[in-house]
């Protein structure tokens, strides 16, 4: 038996109660059961965690690009 996990983060930058970017962060994992239901929580909240960090690690690296072609293109 095998499991799929997807976390998604949108995103909208508002500026000068304006919106001037929406997107969206999508990770996931496909990963099989174990024997330990308990286990298998555990596991699923590594998993879960891992996705996250790297979704924010994703939207740290976009908002300094939003950041960095704002402060090129003024």
């Amino acid at each position: 038996l095998s499991y799929s996990i997807k976390v998604l983060v949108n995103i909208d930058v508002i500026e000068n109660n304006e919106s001037t970017n929406t997107t969206s962060f999508e990770k996931g994992i496909n990963y099989n059961s174990l024997t330990s239901k308990f286990e298998l929580r555990q596991y699923e909240k590594v998993l879960i965690n891992d996705l996250v960090q790297q979704i924010i690690l994703d939207i740290n690296m976009y908002l300094g690009s939003i950041k960095w072609s704002s402060k090129v293109l003024n």
